[in-house]
């Protein structure tokens, strides 16, 4: 692929002449990273642009520096751009941001873009713009995202007993993907080794059957990763006639995973349409899970603790 068609790969550059990227093209420089690596951390200095040609990477934002805390406020995929604010304030960058699994990048530096922008008036007001709009949109799911992050710790913080916290968050995940109808939280139990029911919004009990051998099941065991099927009748991955009934048109699955420990998950379904998906939902949804982890962990160890205690008084009686 040449050089000008990576550019127009890039949704900012898709409706501009293929002339004029032909100057813009040789200043970008290719940029590999893998899983997990760090493109520019939060407090680096910034003067470079990046496009993202290929792959996925996450922002994430410091809460407690000493304490190594962060909070992911997005993702951002295929012909997207990040590190724009740079080109703006020219101040350090606000947030850290990593790759998703391979990522190549296309980069500029802030320099050779507004030599760019200089070539034609036009150009730079319809770039300038959509860069504008973009940011705009991204701060604005941002505030969103933080609120969200806000009201679901305040559930944690009121809630005495953990029925009520999960029928809380379910409202509130509900609340996040308002395009979905229906949906239910589970928990696994070690004595039984099975997923247990323990919240339900919007399905009638008897419709949410937790099977050990539903391929659903199997599949969350042994990936223990969040999973979204937009389309039941059209997936690959499972066999529709093999999916439980509870999955409807479209379905998304997030597990609760706290020291790779698969705690639980709930699943948010559409019934007979497909559900339309944000990617800042997406990661609305990631942050509720990981905040509510915790709390099914500790909930479940003073369980085992009374289960124990329970067992020694009963075996003193006898």
């Amino acid at each position: 692929m040449s050089d000008v068609l990576k550019v127009k790969q890039i949704g900012l550059f898709s409706n501009i002449d293929e002339k004029i990227l032909e100057s813009l093209a040789p200043v970008l420089s290719e940029e590999c990273f893998k899983d997990g690596q760090i493109i520019f951390s939060e407090d680096d200095p910034g003067d470079e642009i990046y496009f993202i040609f290929s792959g996925e990477v996450e922002i994430v934002k410091f809460v407690n520096k000493k304490a190594n805390l962060s909070q992911s406020l997005s993702s951002l995929g295929e012909g997207e751009f990040f590190g724009e604010m740079a080109l703006f304030d020219k101040k350090q960058r606000s947030a850290t941001v990593k790759a998703k699994g391979d990522v190549i990048l296309l980069k500029l530096s802030c320099k050779d873009f507004y030599y760019f922008l200089k070539t034609d008036a036009q150009i730079a007001v319809s770039i300038l713009g959509g860069m504008l709009l973009a940011t705009t949109k991204r701060l604005r799911e941002t505030d969103i995202g933080f609120v969200t992050v806000y009201e679901t710790g305040r559930l944690l913080a009121s809630q005495e007993n953990i029925n009520s916290l999960l029928n809380g968050v379910l409202r509130k995940i509900r609340d996040v993907i308002p395009c979905s109808q229906r949906g239910f939280i589970a928990l696994w139990n070690e004595f039984s080794e099975m997923f247990e029911l323990q919240s339900n919004n919007g399905y009638d009990k008897k419709d949410v059957i937790l099977k050990k051998d539903d391929c659903l099941i199997k599949w969350l065991k042994e990936n223990k990763a969040r999973l979204i099927i937009e389309d039941t009748a059209a997936t690959v991955l499972f066999s529709r006639d093999l999916l439980p009934d509870y999955c409807g048109a479209s379905f998304i699955i997030q597990p609760f995973i706290l020291r790779e420990e698969l705690l639980g998950f709930f699943l948010i379904s559409s019934e007979f349409v497909k559900m339309d998906l944000a990617r800042s939902q997406i990661n609305l949804l990631s942050g509720i899970a990981a905040q509510i982890a915790p709390v099914i962990a500790n909930a479940k160890k003073i369980t085992e603790e009374e289960n124990r205690k329970r067992l020694q008084r009963a075996k003193a009686w006898k």
